[in-house]
């Protein structure tokens, strides 16, 4: 393996790992936003499982830690 793709693996890897942060960042603030309101259902996390469904339907690999 050349250095050019050591490189190029580590800033994919890099890359999914910023993703994911993000992605998490998102989910705390909804979860902030669900626990300051009141839920019709009474447990106000629907809006979380929406989020985590679409998410796991979201087929890139960068999210999934999948690639190289």
């Amino acid at each position: 393996m050349s250095a050019t793709d050591a490189d190029r693996i580590i800033d994919e890897q890099l890359s999914a790992i910023r993703t994911k942060i993000t992605r998490l960042r998102k989910l705390e603030t909804e979860l902030e936003r669900l626990s300051k309101r009141e839920a019709g259902d009474g447990d106000g996390y629907d809006g979380v499982v929406a989020v985590l469904a679409r998410d796991e339907a979201d087929p890139s690999p960068a999210i999934h830690g999948g690639g190289t």
